[in-house]
């Protein structure tokens, strides 16, 4: 009997348009010892009887009320057989050595846990390498010294680009799923992870991004809402040393003001204001990020044809 040594777990709702695309992505990998587990969460459309449809003894197929994408994942995590974890998106794909290029990695690093990649994208803007950065692995830890705007660009990365260790996914709580959360849900665990240890990481392509025109891909760009980080900032803290609060603490302030300036933009000035009041943003304007984003809360609270009355 083979061994499974990886697990993937694909998240499905209402994704009949794309899912058989990334699923052949997960069949197509070089290193074959895995298992695919896709979890259908309570799509309204064809996705389950196409996933069921798949011949292929190395998929497994769950199905559960819909519950959000976290719920979703932490189920197949749930019952997952491998040592390493990967999680994909159903309207995303990864290249066919990921697999193999991760393991390797972490293979030259027996100490670390975690393996991200890059990715590129087909719809929308992501920030790409240098192309002089070399895809060689190197071992990366997020600097909590920096100021808030360039911490957020080390701690908020897809984890569709990763390949973990599964009981340390499993120690961190999983992913977030409070709420049905589906926006955010994937930068709580990412945070925790880049916060708490040293990854290994690499330019090298692994992952292509593709922004569907339905399900989880249309709720998250046509729904303006907070972060969960930000509205449930004691999960986070839950999970970290007392020692970091206030540092995390200055952090999500940040956040929180990023996220009130997108909700008057988006005529919602009043559930903006509410996050700054109850993040204590005001007592982090000092941060010039924060006062930035203060004030284009005004002027969009003041501009926006949307806004609340």
């Amino acid at each position: 009997m083979t061994h499974t040594v990886i697990t993937a777990v694909i998240p499905a709702y209402n994704a009949e348009k794309t899912l058989l695309r990334s699923v052949t992505s997960v069949l197509a990998q070089t290193h074959q010892h895995f298992e695919l587990i896709i979890v259908d969460d309570g799509s309204s459309d064809n996705t389950l009887a196409l996933a069921r449809a798949i011949k292929d003894s190395r998929v497994t197929v769950l199905t559960q009320p819909n519950n959000g994408p976290g719920a979703a994942r932490n189920a197949g995590l749930r019952v997952a057989k491998g040592r390493w974890v990967a999680f994909l998106d159903a309207d995303d794909t990864w290249e066919a050595d990921f697999f193999s290029a991760a393991l390797e990695a972490l293979a030259a690093h027996p100490q670390l846990l975690f393996y991200f990649g890059a990715t590129q994208s087909k719809t929308a803007t992501v920030r790409k390498p240098s192309p002089l950065a070399t895809q060689n692995p190197f071992v990366f830890q997020a600097d909590r010294s920096v100021k808030a705007k360039r911490l957020r660009r080390q701690v908020e990365l897809s984890l569709c680009l990763m390949l973990a260790d599964k009981d340390t996914i499993v120690s961190l709580g999983g992913y977030y799923e409070r709420d049905k959360c589906t926006y955010g849900e994937d930068s709580v665990l990412s945070f925790l992870i880049f916060w708490l240890y040293p990854v290994i990481k690499s330019h090298k392509i692994v992952h292509t991004y593709n922004q569907s025109e339905t399900g989880l891909s249309l709720s998250r760009h046509t729904n303006v809402q907070a972060k969960a980080m930000v509205l449930d900032p004691d999960y986070i803290y839950e999970r970290l040393p007392e020692s970091s609060h206030r540092a995390v603490r200055q952090f999500i302030a940040y956040l929180a003001s990023v996220d009130a300036q997108r909700l008057a933009k988006a005529g919602k000035s009043d559930e903006g204001w509410q996050l700054i009041k109850d993040r204590t943003v005001l007592a982090c304007a000092y941060q010039p990020a924060v006062m930035v984003a203060l004030l284009r809360f005004a002027f969009y609270t003041t501009t926006s044809p949307l806004r609340s009355s």
